[in-house]
């Protein structure tokens, strides 16, 4: 039966009209998902942390529980909620907080959905403090790429808030270059990050001297000492690849929406002179946290904003592209296969998402 949801979820997605609500209802799927799974990964560790937030044990000090989530553990005890409750609440919230910037995007936002609950949606259920940190930060990120007033502080603060709830949301901030970006193309800009890059992977010794400043000991073990999931030449190559994918793909439908000229021509100025630009040169500095991958296979997780900010231009071009409905679907089928390859080398079917199909039963929340 969530076979059957799922996959209906994504026909409809690329196929039916552009519902309002359509977030909420994907939203719902993936918390369905992730409350009837008996066995999802990372769910003991979970419910371990909020029990011992509860009991007040040494559980959560050992692990560094970041003080946003502490609290909200605490919030959800007192109304009288379980973890199951709390995980229900925060991956509805944090849909919510990716609509909220989707929403301010002329484009076909279900196409959006429709790849986002594929990948990263199957991943970011399970790892929900960083889905719920993330979420704060593509929300924070909509005035800054909008070139909003006070769009930078407002980002400082999101990124700041976000990492009350996952301390490696902090990293972010290096999205604040977009505004140096300014005054260089797209092109140039990817070059820059190219070099910035092999800067840091110069430097990349005094990483773990910086970070081990602003983490728990603990976690600073888990991944900057540990080999516990290192990083393999393949591994390294291939999400390499990903992250080129994500800034060609958007450079391609940043140039083709260039050439588009839709119903709404303020709009389409906007978004083609301000919003486009700065969305691509995101991507594309992302790649500063691939030398990160030296240390440990997990920080791949920053990727996944990338392809959030990927699927905005693919659903506009989905909406204005005026070619046949066969050759959209052609183009999507390629697209959304190479997104399906992406979520199995990132989240395993054996391990991690042949759980969340496994239907046992509604848990209770309270």
């Amino acid at each position: 039966m969530l076979v059957i949801l799922f996959l209906g979820t994504i026909v409809y997605a690329f196929l039916g009209k552009d519902r309002k609500h359509f977030w909420l209802w994907c939203a719902l799927l993936l918390a369905l998902l992730a409350n009837s799974s008996e066995n999802m990964a990372d769910l003991d560790n979970y419910t371990a942390v909020y029990n011992s937030v509860i009991f007040g044990d040494q559980y959560s000090l050992r692990f560094g529980v970041s003080k946003g989530w502490y609290y909200l553990c605490i919030l959800f005890n007192t109304l009288g909620f379980t973890y199951r409750g709390l995980q229900v609440f925060v991956i509805i919230v944090s849909c919510y907080l990716c609509h909220r910037f989707v929403r301010s995007i002329d484009c076909k936002r279900s196409v959006f959905w429709g790849l986002f609950i594929v990948f990263p949606g199957l991943l970011q259920i399970i790892q929900l403090r960083f889905f719920l940190g993330t979420a704060i930060v593509i929300w924070a990120l909509g005035p800054l790429v909008r070139k909003e007033r006070r769009g930078v502080v407002k980002f400082i603060i999101g990124v700041v808030f976000s990492s009350c709830f996952h301390t490696s949301c902090l990293f972010y901030i290096i999205l604040l270059l977009v505004v140096l970006y300014e005054i260089i193309d797209i092109k140039k800009a990817i070059l820059v990050t190219a070099l910035g890059t092999a800067l840091v992977f110069g430097l990349r010794s005094y990483v773990p001297r910086i970070i081990i400043n602003y983490i728990p000991r603990a976690k600073y073990e888990r991944y900057f000492i540990s080999s516990l999931s290192k990083t393999t030449l393949l591994d390294f190559a291939l999400i390499l690849l990903t992250w080129l994918v994500s800034v060609v793909v958007s450079y391609f439908c940043k140039k083709k929406m260039d050439q588009i000229k839709t119903e709404e021509t303020l709009t389409e100025t906007s978004f083609n002179s301000i919003i486009s630009p700065r969305i691509v040169k995101c991507i594309a500095l992302l790649a500063i946290s691939l030398p990160l991958l030296v240390f440990d296979m997990n920080f791949f997780r920053y990727f996944e904003l990338g392809y959030c900010l990927l699927y905005i231009f693919v659903a506009r071009l989905w909406k204005y592209w005026h070619i046949s409905r066969k050759s959209k679907l052609l183009y999507l089928s390629v697209f959304l296969g190479m997104v399906l390859l992406i979520t199995d080398y990132y989240t395993p079917f054996g391990t991690v998402i042949k759980p969340l199909f496994s239907w046992s039963g509604f848990h209770s929340l309270l």
